[in-house]
C-alpha cells in the first residue's frame, strides 16, 4: 500500500476519478485503476482534516471538535462526499466543497453532525 504525502499525489493517481472527503476519511478511494485502501501520511492527514473544519466553519471550539472527531472516529456524512480534491493549473491541489442550493443551510448541517 502507497502512503500519500500530497494531495497532487492523490490527485495524479487518481486518474480522473473524483477523490471525496469521505473517501479520504475512510481510506478507501479509487487509484492506479481499482478501489483499494491508502495510506495518508501523517502530515496529509492533518492538512485534510484541517482544510475540511475550515471549510465548513463555524467557531473555533465547532472547529476543534471536528478536527478531533476526524482525527478518532470515522463519521459517515453526505457532506463529506461533496468534499472533492480539485487541481486548477500549476496551483497545488486542495479540498473544496461543491455546494448544493443553500450552502449556509448545509454547511450547518455538517458542521452540527461533524462537531458532536
Amino acid at each position: 500500500m502507497k502512503i500519500f504525502s500530497t494531495l497532487d499525489e492523490l490527485f495524479a493517481a487518481a486518474d480522473g476519478h473524483q477523490i471525496t472527503g469521505q473517501e479520504l476519511i475512510n481510506s478507501r478511494t479509487h487509484v492506479f485503476g481499482e478501489w483499494q485502501d491508502i495510506e495518508l501520511s501523517d502530515e496529509l492527514k492533518n492538512e485534510v482534516i484541517n482544510q475540511i473544519s475550515e471549510l465548513f466553519g463555524g467557531r473555533e471550539m465547532s472547529k476543534s471538535y471536528i478536527r478531533h472527531n476526524l482525527r478518532s472516529s470515522r463519521p459517515q456524512h453526505w457532506g463529506l462526499s461533496r468534499v472533492v480534491i480539485s487541481k486548477y493549473g500549476g496551483k497545488p491541489a486542495r479540498l473544496e466543497y461543491i455546494t448544493g442550493q443553500d450552502f449556509t443551510y448545509e454547511s450547518r448541517v455538517i458542521r452540527n453532525y461533524l462537531s458532536k
